[in-house]
């Protein structure tokens, strides 16, 4: 199945919050790499706790946090990524 790409309202928020070069390096990579995929789940991986299977994708300095079903992936959250970020 062909896998179509959503945004939450908070991570639509988060979207237009981020500069625009950043924003559309998101896009871009999720058009190239999620957006018509057959296999979603080849660029990210799961996420497993209390509150249910999530799935994280790593989108240069920012992490992208979705519900992934099987032909729609709804992207929850846009946060930064501690680990990555530029000081």
């Amino acid at each position: 199945m062909i896998c179509k790409v959503t945004f939450s309202v908070r991570a639509k928020n988060q979207l237009e919050f981020l500069n625009n070069g950043e924003g559309k390096k998101i896009l871009g990579w999720l058009v190239a790499n999620v957006q018509g995929s057959d296999d979603p789940r080849a660029n990210g991986s799961a996420i497993i706790s209390d509150l249910g299977d999530f799935w994280l994708y790593k989108v240069e300095k920012y992490n992208l946090y979705c519900i992934l079903t099987d032909d729609r992936l709804v992207i929850l959250s846009i946060e930064a990524d501690r680990n990555n970020l530029d000081h």
